[in-house]
């Protein structure tokens, strides 16, 4: 149920602060907007951020495959001398 009172309260109240009701939403658009610009600007940061991370695990990865296999060539070696050394004839 409305009531006329309370209608007319509400049409006095929208009247006497529709300005600043309408210059909020402008400046909302705005504020918005720089927002919107700071948050592509720090998903930009973000991208770069993750490719840098990306870039240095591949190449972690290939540097310890790289010492694995040296070590792995090594423990062979030191494998086949052993071998070697046993069945030297004395």
């Amino acid at each position: 149920m409305i009531v006329p009172k309370g209608c007319l309260w509400q049409k006095k109240k929208l009247f006497e602060s529709a300005t600043e009701i309408f210059t909020l939403k402008t400046t909302n658009l705005k504020q918005t907007s720089a927002e919107q610009k700071k948050i592509e600007k720090l998903q930009s940061k973000l991208k770069d951020r993750d490719e840098a991370i990306s870039y240095l695990l591949r190449e972690n990865i290939e540097i310890k495959k790289s010492i694995d296999g040296e070590n792995q060539m090594l423990n062979g070696l030191n494998l086949i001398s052993v071998i070697t050394l046993c069945t030297l004839p004395k």
